[in-house]
Formats: C-alpha cells, sequence, structure tokens
C-alpha cells in the first residue's frame, strides 16, 4: 500500500470490497443502541415515571452487558456473518414485543423481561463488526479504520437519540421502538452481503489462544471502558429530566444527547483520524478520558438551553478519539482467535458501567436531587480512572527499569 493511500484512509477504505456494506450493517445494528437511553426515558414516563424509565436503561445496559461475553465466544467458534444475522434478527423480534407491551401499558416486570432478552440478543453486534474489520481491511489500514469507525459510531449517537426523541413527539416511545426493530432488519440486510468468516483453528499441539483478561493493559483497558460507560449512564440518563427543569418537552433531551454525539464525531474527524497511524494509544486515551471528566463539569451550571447545546458540544470533542485510541491498543493486545471476546469483553464492561450509571442517576432523579447533580458526579468515574491506571502505568514502568538496571549489573551494591 502506497503512502498516498495511507494518507487518503477514507478513499482507500471506500475502495476495500464489502467495507460499504460493513458500515450500513454496523450503522443500522448501532442505531437502536444509541436510540434505547432516550427510548427507555420516555418509555418509563409512560409506564409510570422518567425514574423507572432510567431504571429500564440501566436493565438494558445490564442485559447487554451479561449476555456479551458468552455471545461472543459463540461467535468466535462460529461463522461470524451468520452468527451477526442470526442476533440481529433475535434484536428486531425483542425490540418489536417491546414496543408492543409499551404501547399498551403492559406490566412493568413484562416490560423489563422483554427489554433484558433483547438486549442480550444485540449485546455481542458490536463485538462481532469490529471483529469482522480485521478480515475485510488491510493491514496497514487497520488503525485508520478504527479511527473512522469511532467517528461513525457518533454519526449514529447523532443520529440515533435525536432521531428518537423527534420521532417520539410525532408517535410516541412505542413508536420509537418499533423504528429500533426495523433499523435491526436494515441491519440485517446489509450484514446478508458481507463475505463469511470461517472460525479461527489453532493447529494441534500450540499453545492455546490466551485469554483477554490474561493481559493486565488489556484489563486497564477494560476498567477504563467501565469508567467512560458509568459516566454515560448517567450522562443520558439526566438528559430528559434536564430539559424538563429548564422549560422544554422531555422529548428535546435525545438533541441534546445528539449535540454530544456531534461535538465527539467533529473531533474524531480533526483529531482520531490524523492521531490513527501513530503510537501511544494508552497514553492518548489515558489523559484523554481525564479531559472527559473534567469537561463535563461546567455542564451542570447550564442556565439555558443554547448555553447547555454549547457546552455539550465543547464536552463531545475528546470521545471519539478517545474510544479509537482504546480501539486500537485493544486490537494490538487480543489474540486473533478471540478477538471477538476480548471486544465483547469491552462492550461487557462499558454496559456494566453504563448500567451502573443509569441506576445511580435513577437513585439521584428518585430522592428528588437536580438532574443538575448528575453531572457533577458523571464526570469523577473518567477522572479517577485515568488517574488510578495513569499512577500504575508508571508505576510499571519504574519497576521494569529498575530491574534492567539491576540485571545489567548496575544495581546498588550491597
Amino acid at each position: 500500500m502506497t503512502d498516498r493511500e495511507l494518507r487518503r484512509p477514507l478513499r482507500s477504505l471506500a475502495r476495500t470490497p464489502g467495507w460499504g456494506w460493513w458500515v450500513v450493517g454496523c450503522f443500522f445494528a448501532r442505531l437502536p443502541v444509541t436510540m434505547v437511553a432516550v427510548a427507555m426515558v420516555l418509555a418509563g414516563r409512560r409506564l409510570g415515571s422518567f425514574s423507572l424509565g432510567a431504571a429500564l436503561a440501566g436493565v438494558a445496559s445490564l442485559s447487554s452487558g451479561f449476555g456479551a461475553w458468552w455471545r461472543a465466544r459463540a461467535m468466535d467458534r462460529n461463522e461470524l456473518r451468520g452468527s451477526i444475522a442470526r442476533d440481529l434478527a433475535f434484536t428486531a423480534v425483542g425490540l418489536a414485543v417491546v414496543a408492543a407491551l409499551v404501547q399498551v401499558r403492559g406490566p412493568v416486570l413484562a416490560v423489563g423481561v422483554a427489554v433484558a432478552l433483547a438486549s442480550i440478543a444485540s449485546s455481542a453486534l458490536f463485538a462481532g463488526y469490529r471483529s469482522m474489520l480485521a478480515m475485510l481491511v488491510p493491514p496497514a489500514l487497520l488503525p485508520s479504520s478504527f479511527a473512522i469507525d469511532a467517528v461513525l459510531v457518533e454519526v449514529a449517537f447523532v443520529c440515533g437519540p435525536a432521531f428518537a426523541g423527534l420521532l417520539s413527539l410525532a408517535v410516541g416511545p412505542a413508536g420509537v421502538l418499533f423504528t429500533m426493530s426495523m433499523a435491526a432488519v436494515v441491519a440485517l440486510v446489509g450484514t446478508r452481503r458481507l463475505p463469511r468468516r470461517e472460525p479461527i483453528i489453532q493447529d494441534p499441539g500450540t499453545e492455546p489462544a490466551p485469554a483477554p483478561w490474561a493481559d493486565a493493559q488489556v484489563m486497564a483497558n477494560y476498567l477504563a471502558t467501565a469508567a467512560v460507560g458509568m459516566m454515560l449512564g448517567l450522562f443520558e440518563a439526566g438528559l430528559a429530566p434536564y430539559a424538563v427543569l429548564l422549560g422544554h418537552r422531555d422529548g428535546v433531551g435525545g438533541l441534546l444527547s445528539a449535540a454530544y454525539a456531534f461535538g465527539s464525531g467533529a473531533g474524531g474527524l480533526v483529531f482520531a483520524t490524523r492521531l490513527a497511524g501513530r503510537d501511544g494509544h494508552s497514553r492518548r486515551a489515558i489523559a484523554l478520558m481525564a479531559v472527559l471528566g473534567i469537561l463535563l463539569v461546567p455542564v451542570a451550571g447550564a442556565p439555558a438551553l443554547p448555553a447547555l447545546l454549547g457546552m455539550l458540544l465543547v464536552a463531545g470533542l475528546p470521545f471519539a478519539t478517545t474510544n479509537a485510541a482504546g480501539s486500537s491498543h485493544l486490537q494490538a493486545r487480543l489474540h486473533p482467535a478471540r478477538a471477538t471476546e476480548g471486544f465483547a469483553l469491552s462492550t461487557m464492561f462499558i454496559l456494566v458501567g453504563i448500567a451502573a450509571g443509569n441506576a445511580l442517576a435513577s437513585l439521584i432523579l428518585h430522592v428528588g436531587w437536580s438532574p443538575r447533580f448528575i453531572y457533577l458526579v458523571a464526570g469523577v468515574p473518567p477522572v479517577l480512572a485515568a488517574g488510578a491506571i495513569g499512577a500504575w502505568a508508571v508505576s510499571r514502568s519504574a519497576d521494569a527499569i529498575g530491574s534492567a538496571t539491576i540485571h545489567s549489573g548496575n544495581g546498588p551494591r550491597r
């Protein structure tokens, strides 16, 4: 691959066979996930309260986290395209059932069970698509493909919450949920156009592929992912009540989420694609994660909707670049035979973090505290995780240097 092609990764990827269909399948598979927080909060209000909606969003996130690992292990052990398509079909059916239950104001327990099953069905889709990238894309373009994928994620997060919020004004939360079901059907059609990928079978007698959790750096990556997930869980659950606090309809919460995602996508286009080919993904991810938390603090003091939109745009700028750096670091550390599992565990950690954030937001709203307080709390997890991982990385480096010095014979004499 020439230097000219590497300098224009988007053009090179567009010419890669199958990549366009990968984008279609991946985008429409992600769209329901980006709509789920808004849809659950609004569905909860139809069924009783915002607090119930935040709890349903937590059920969705926790169920996805629970299902991610074993669904991904099944994908690694079976033909990948067919596994993704099968899970998309189950997701579409599950979301349609949730829509029907919300429309008729069915029992909350039944809604929760249906949400959990639909979320389990979709839990490994992100991991499956990301694992498939290594098959579709030339190795030299893989870091750039992760950077562009991070921007595409934010495009989905711009479209999804805004679409959900606007759509709810016309057709209500049940209509939003049914639209999410149809998006999974479109993703299924696109995915069927991708090439097959058979499971990677290791030669007899070779060392088995190491588990993702056997690598300390991968586990640090997962911890960072969980912290960012908790931030997102608090962030998303607080948007609709924040909009109401400022005198607007709850559906405006989707526009607020879109503003954050738009800032993230813009930042990704400017920074993530330029930094993709450089080293230092782990250090970059740690620094940007701290910035993510710090930029959320001013959001708590927004006096009106225009100021809030501006603050969210700025706060979102580092998000896609953080995601791209984390994905590139993870891809470099995972064994190909367990890559889907490794990415699914990342999904599990972020979803468990989101569920924890949803639960905390539900508690804050239940006791009657202002939605503003949610955004003071939301910035704490990524800052703490960045500090802890940074200190651990510095300690490991110091230990490695000390060990090398002693073994070279230049260590301190006793």
